[in-house]
């Protein structure tokens, strides 16, 4: 059981069990919930000193390496997604107005990334532990705010 969600499981929370489901919902309730707090709120340091603005980028960023660690990088000729796969991609911040949508883009990011890993047979523990993941981190931040 996981710590502070909705439900006992985070592949449960779209109804079907599938952790893509649940993903495509924490990330659009995560950004609504984001886009919905004023900018005051955004930036204002919480408990522990970061503001939600800021846990939004680091969860930002959390969504831009897992989907470059499943080493399916879109765009990218074969020779050139190994390296791309164990490097790290920077996600630039963007200020408190943008959290909400980074955090959208980079969740879209990674369900593309699944996607074509699962083209690519990349193993679909690996695919399904990634969304898990990434449901579960998107949860607790939202429920955080």
């Amino acid at each position: 059981m996981y710590a502070a969600t909705d439900s006992p499981d985070p592949a449960d929370s779209s109804g079907g069990g599938d952790p893509s489901d649940a993903l495509v919902a924490e990330i659009r309730r995560l950004g609504d919930r984001l886009r919905s707090m004023s900018l005051d709120s955004l930036g204002a340091a919480r408990e522990g000193g970061a503001s939600p603005a800021e846990l939004a980028h680091e969860l930002a960023q959390g969504l831009a390496d897992a989907a470059r660690g499943l080493g399916t990088v879109r765009g990218l000729a074969d020779q050139d997604r190994a390296t791309a796969a164990g490097s790290s991609m920077v996600v630039p911040y963007l200020g408190e107005m943008y959290a909400g949508d980074q955090v959208v883009v980079l969740g879209r990011e990674l369900l593309t990334t699944c996607e074509g890993a699962r083209e690519s047979g990349v193993d679909e523990a690996a695919i399904t532990a990634t969304l898990i993941d990434a449901v579960r981190q998107c949860r607790e931040l939202r429920l955080r705010l």
